[in-house]
């Protein structure tokens, strides 16, 4: 072995040109193997960094009523299924809530924690300074604690040990500092800055459904199990409370689940992706190889007479093929991590697991597992095929025109064709996802993002109790923020479009409908807006009124909603004057009936892919919320004032911070993240696996007129022109092409159908697109034919006839 390894290594010195370019063929294919396992591994292979995490469920909440999608469940029901639920040996519930931290330095906007005393230790997990809160600190009255993140006492309180025992300002509300949990430490893909006790969290409705719930099984308990429990439990709480748990079912998932479910097809048909994409390097370099071993003939030969068997001698040519793969492996490496790296800058925010992406153990075996593989894959066949040549005619060098030539020659045209064909089966399906991002990007919003500031103001409810208090401060707020310089127009909502997602449904119904079945009342999102929140948006107002500053608390109940909802409801008639029953009786100032006062125009609120849905709007007059979504429309220069609108904030109260300043434009950008980067990486390897397809046809076709450089003298002395000799080549290199076509599209035409819950407004068998992709490929294909005609038609017929 050593002898071998010593004579491979002198082979790709000697050989530079073509270990260059097997070692660059094998590194590209390798290193962006090991790139995105790197991810699925972060995503969906490590185990999560809880104790047993297999043993984690979610318990989810699940709705008759198909308007409601809600899997949030509220406090009053986590107590019922702790008290009644036996297949949990603990059972936590949890919530994010933005709240702000005040005191010392500047007022900061964060996400608070509000977790029920056992959250960690039914995941496992212990503070790494203090410790955790206790059961009796968990009961409504008792004192306020909190527990910090690593990153928001590093960041604020610059890792003083001594912070825990004093007390931190949260929304001008005092908590004692008991803890410091570890650095990178989320609950699901909750990562909180402080985490505080529910405190029981008496006095909401049980219809008021804003925790999740997370259970550890016990160990003898299946999930099956669990779930049959748990769907009687809720049959039986739906009966005892019909009026809010009628149609609400619990489902039990797997916490892992729970978090990649949505990501897991996406990752998967990027790594058979660029799966495809190595299997075309490995080709490469097996035309390589084979094109090699012609000038390699006589040494087999000479080798085997001497006394080698055909067993040494294909050890030997396999050490070569590991030799180059274990190079290309190393380069791969590299190009892993360069490629990790830049992924990491356009992976979406909402990836699961993100923060824990980087290469471990398994990514290093994975890349020693393809180093192995490609080895393999690339050196063995050719090997095989070398020492099969007959001894006579390779020392005789008549091998060219022996059986034995004819069928490497159909070998190499099979490795060929299998490039192609996986080439245009990654291009088409590249293909539909450009083209369903090229759709997406043309999905009209319902509003003009154009020119739009966003920032997130938030009044402490201990200082802004009153709602007439909090509706008086936004009204004076927009309208200092409209006579700004550059300040068209200003508004403010509950939660902006594409940006602020979680937005509540509300259940309601309709004064003089037929009344529902139970489970079945109708829900739309609901949406508190300033007066001027349309017109600052740009959406259109095509019946009735906009709201104005008379619509108030004193002033009857009114809502606007959209035209998906009056052609829901009233397809044949106007909606305008009907009146609405509400269902959130915990909204401020909920009115018990409201009229509809107008009909504007549908916005994509959550998401651009998904279809126009009912929305209700309530004027922030009649519904003061205290945490709103700022937006101010300019004319030119939009980010030039934030800094201007933190000021205004900071005129009328020094103590609230400004949050999540962005423009519109990029909350746009952003909700389109994660298509965005399954069509660009796609395209990456669809482009990569192309020009690997074209070099391995090229690299063919060239070595075809070599060989056939005599036969084409003969043919040019006898008669034949330039132009003959072209077609003939050029008719060779189109059967390759044609049938690698034929093969990828029959193939395409299969695996496109994985990519069908990843699509947006175009089929997986669209025509136009594999039309597409199917002509690009042969245009690339001919262009790798046509360099090796040409240069046959160059062949001079003298020197030619000389040398045969």
């Amino acid at each position: 072995m050593i002898q071998d390894l010593k004579f491979a290594l002198r082979q790709v010195i000697k050989s530079p040109g073509f270990a260059a370019a097997a070692v660059i063929t094998l590194a590209l294919g390798i290193g962006a193997n090991a790139a995105i396992f790197s991810i699925v591994n972060s995503v969906l292979l490590r185990p999560l960094p809880y104790k047993e995490p297999a043993k984690l469920w979610m318990l989810l909440a699940s709705h008759k009523s198909a308007d409601l999608d809600s899997s949030w469940i509220s406090m009053a029901d986590y107590r019922d299924c702790k008290k009644q639920a036996n297949s949990f040996e603990e059972l936590a519930a949890y919530t994010a809530v933005s709240r702000d931290l005040t005191g010392s330095g500047e007022p900061e906007r964060i996400q608070l924690g509000v977790v029920t005393w056992n959250l960690f230790p039914a995941l496992g997990v212990v503070p790494a300074r203090g410790r955790n809160f206790l059961p009796e600190e968990d009961q409504p009255g008792a004192e306020r604690v909190a527990i910090l993140s690593h990153e928001i006492w590093q960041r604020r309180f610059g890792g003083d040990p001594g912070l825990i025992g004093r007390a931190i300002a949260i929304s001008d509300v005092q908590y004692v500092v008991i803890g410091i949990m570890p650095a990178g430490f989320r609950v699901a893909q909750t990562a909180a800055d402080i985490w505080v006790a529910a405190r029981g969290s008496d006095g909401t409705p049980r219809d008021y459904r804003i925790f999740n719930l997370l259970g550890r099984a016990k160990p003898d308990v299946s999930i099956e199990q669990a779930q049959a429990e748990m769907s009687a439990l809720s049959a039986r709480l739906a009966q005892q409370y019909p009026e809010t748990n009628d149609g609400v079912g619990i489902r039990v998932v797997q916490l892992r689940e729970y978090l990649v479910h949505d990501v897991r097809t996406a990752l998967l048909v990027l790594l058979g992706a660029v799966a495809l994409v190595l299997l075309i390097a490995c080709a490469n370099v097996a035309i390589l190889l084979l094109v090699r071993a012609v000038s390699r003939e006589k040494e087999m030969a000479i080798r085997s007479a001497l006394g080698a068997s055909r067993g040494r001698l294909v050890k030997q040519l396999a050490v070569e093929g590991l030799v180059l793969a274990v190079i290309g492996g190393g380069l791969g490496l590299l190009v892993c991590a360069w490629g990790t790296s830049a992924l990491q800058r356009f992976l979406p925010l909402d990836l699961p697991r993100l923060t824990e992406l980087h290469a471990d153990w398994h990514v290093f075996v994975f890349a020693a597992s393809l180093i192995l593989l490609t080895g393999v894959m690339s050196g063995l066949i050719p090997a095989l095929r070398m020492t099969r040549r007959n001894l006579e005619d390779s020392l005789k060098n008549r091998g060219r025109g022996s059986s034995a030539g004819q069928n490497e020659r159909r070998l190499r045209t099979a490795f060929v064709v299998v490039e192609l064909a996986l080439a245009l089966m990654l291009s088409a399906g590249a293909g539909l996802l450009l083209k369903s991002f090229v759709l997406l990007q043309e999905v009209d919003p319902g509003f003009n993002p154009r020119n739009l500031l966003t920032m997130q103001v938030s009044l402490p409810r201990s200082r802004y109790a009153d709602d007439n208090r909090r509706a008086a401060f936004f009204a004076e707020l927009i309208g200092r923020m409209g006579k700004l310089p550059g300040v068209e127009a200003a508004a403010a909502t509950l939660q902006a479009p594409l940006i602020g997602l979680d937005v509540d449904k509300s259940t309601f119904t309709i004064k003089g409908a037929p009344p529902t079945a139970p489970g079945q009342q109708p829900a739309a999102p609901l949406h508190v807006v300033t007066p001027e929140y349309f017109r600052t948006m740009g959406i259109p107002l095509r019946r009735g009124r906009a709201f104005t500053e008379h619509d108030d608390r004193n002033a009857p109940g009114v809502v606007i909603i959209n035209e998906a909802m009056a052609r829901r409801y009233w397809p044949n008639d106007s909606p305008i004057g009907r009146q609405l029953r509400q269902g959130l009786a915990f909204l401020p100032g909920d009115a018990t009936e409201r009229e509809i006062v107008g009909v504007v125009g549908n916005v994509r609120h959550f998401g651009l892919a998904l279809a126009e849905e009912p929305q209700i709007y309530i004027p922030h007059r009649q519904s003061p919320w205290p945490e709103m979504t700022l937006i101010l429309r300019a004319g030119a220069n939009v980010t030039g004032l934030a800094s201007a609108a933190r000021a205004q904030v900071r005129l009328m109260d020094a103590q609230l911070p400004v949050a999540k300043i962005m423009t519109m434009d990029q909350g746009l950008r952003d909700s389109i993240a994660q298509p965005r980067f399954r069509a660009m990486l796609l395209g990456l390897f669809a482009a990569l696996a192309l020009v690997l397809g074209a070099i391995g046809l090229y690299s063919v076709m060239a070595y075809s007129v070599t060989q056939r450089t005599n036969e084409i003298g003969i043919r040019m002395a006898l008669g034949a022109n330039s132009g003959d000799v072209m077609k003939m080549i050029i008719r060779e290199g189109s059967s390759i092409v044609v049938l690698g076509l034929a093969v990828g599209l029959a193939g395409a035409f299969g695996l496109t159908r994985l990519l069908a819950s990843l699509l947006f407004g175009v089929g997986v068998s669209d025509p136009l697109t594999f039309a597409g992709v199917s002509i690009l490929l042969a245009i690339v294909a001919m262009l790798a034919c046509y360099l090796p005609a040409r240069r046959a038609t160059k062949v001079d017929p003298m020197i030619a006839l000389r040398a045969e």
